[in-house]
């Protein structure tokens, strides 16, 4: 009896794989056909879809751009940012109002960057929050 289950099960199994192993070599032709070549992504992350067109014989592309947006919290205030990853700031002091003379570059795509740095000024030990968020 014990037999009889186990073969059965193999049998199973085997026909399951090869159910599986087929539908997959057939949706990779498929997807193969119907899609264009990968693009890397630029630094403002355009992302492109191709969708193919049967009737006309040739590829639709449709582009989407998504902006970074980068906001400060507390203890700095935003130089440069131009929709990217990429934003430049510089720390200030929240309590005498003294603007640091470095700047700080970072690349932040997502949440809140936090850091604090000790104001020479004052003598105050500054938090630092940065936001950035997908749009």
């Amino acid at each position: 009896m014990k037999k009889i289950i186990t073969v059965s099960v193999s049998i199973i199994m085997v026909f399951v794989v090869f159910v599986a192993c087929t539908k997959t070599v057939d949706e990779a032709e498929t997807v193969s056909s119907t899609t264009a070549p990968n693009t890397e992504l630029a630094p403002t992350q355009e992302v492109e879809n191709y969708e193919y067109d049967t009737t006309t014989e040739y590829y639709i592309e449709e582009s989407t751009t998504q902006f970074i947006y980068h906001s400060a919290l507390e203890g700095c205030v935003i130089v440069e940012q131009d929709g990217s990853e990429h934003v430049v700031y510089q720390e200030k002091c929240e309590m005498c109002g003294t603007l640091r003379s470095g700047t700080h570059s970072v690349y932040h795509s997502g949440g809140t960057l936090h850091s604090s740095f000790y104001c020479p000024n004052c003598g105050n030990t500054q938090t630092v929050q940065l936001h950035s968020e997908m749009q």
